[in-house]
């Protein structure tokens, strides 16, 4: 059996980890609807659609893959 001490502090870390994955889960959402509003923004003002497509090696060396990419452009009006 597991001392109650052990059991709490356990409990409590678990509870913290979770408020933590729900604040960076805010904070990523967040993020990702400011980038759709900035590619929306810059379709609007007429920004040229062979820089999307150039934009495209930038976002997968920061870390995108290309069908996350693919799916930004999709739903901001690209169709690059």
């Amino acid at each position: 059996m597991m001392p109650e001490s052990v059991r709490k502090s356990l409990r409590l870390g678990l509870i913290n980890t979770l408020r933590a994955l729900n604040a960076a889960h805010r904070l990523v959402e967040a993020r990702q609807d400011e980038l759709v509003k900035a590619f929306a923004d810059a379709r609007d003002q007429g920004f040229p659609e062979r820089e999307i497509a150039r934009l495209r090696g930038e976002a997968v060396g920061l870390g995108f893959d290309d069908d996350q990419y693919t799916q930004l452009l999709h739903h901001t009006g690209w169709t690059a």
